[in-house]
């Protein structure tokens, strides 16, 4: 967790900028340092040379401090992709922000519909199965992995895999991989690695050998 003021008050001596730190300030009270404050905060707080600064509007001002640096931070993360709100809060809190800074960004940003793991898993579901052909296990794992609670990961890939575009997106994948497979001289291998490579790619095995009567049929009728 980032450091609070230094248990000082007294009156407020200098409000500087800080070099390298765009829009932040030193706050100084009595010759000495006692915190850094976004420039914003400090002005629309009233916090400049000569105004008194208890130690407990100084803790206040902190913390008010690390809640909207940390949304900043968050809508950061955001702007390169969608996140999930584990994602967000492990991140937040890998840059020193504790728990109530996190906890205040978060729920500004769900709030706002910027973080929604409904609609993340929903989106994430449809684009591996149709665009990666990924099968239900493999994103249900990946789901989890990014923190997505399991009883939602659930309920997105019931709705968004059926069974039909689950079989599609499976012979997607294995008529791309057919041409690995298809000089294997040995039936048996041939079918094996076929079915092994859906499988690891997220399919069920009686989908994954559904895929390869399929796919093998279709060429050995060219």
């Amino acid at each position: 967790m980032r450091e609070g003021p230094e248990p000082i008050e007294g009156t407020v001596s200098a409000v500087e900028p800080i070099r390298k730190q765009r829009g932040r300030v030193a706050i100084f009270v009595d010759g000495a340092f006692v915190m850094e404050l976004g420039a914003e905060l400090a002005i629309e707080r009233g916090v400049k040379k000569g105004t008194n600064l208890p130690q407990q509007r100084a803790v206040d001002l902190w913390s008010e401090d690390q809640q909207r640096s940390a949304l900043a931070r968050a809508l950061h993360f955001l702007s390169y992709r969608g996140r999930t709100v584990d994602e967000v809060r492990t991140k937040l809190s890998a840059v020193g922000f504790g728990s109530g800074a996190a906890d205040h960004a978060i729920g500004e940003l769900v709030r706002l519909g910027y973080l929604d793991d409904v609609a993340f898993a929903e989106r994430f579901a449809r684009s591996r199965l149709t665009h990666k052909s990924h099968g239900p296990r493999r994103i249900h794992a990946d789901l989890r992995r990014l923190g997505v609670p399991v009883a939602i990961v659930d309920d997105q890939i019931k709705d968004v895999a059926t069974p039909g575009e689950i079989q599609e997106a499976a012979l997607r994948a294995g008529s791309k991989y057919w041409r690995r497979v298809s000089a294997e001289p040995d039936p048996k291998r041939q079918r094996w690695r076929f079915v092994q490579y859906l499988v690891r790619r997220g399919f069920d095995f009686d989908v994954a050998s559904a895929a390869f009567e399929a796919v093998a049929a279709e060429h050995q009728s060219e």
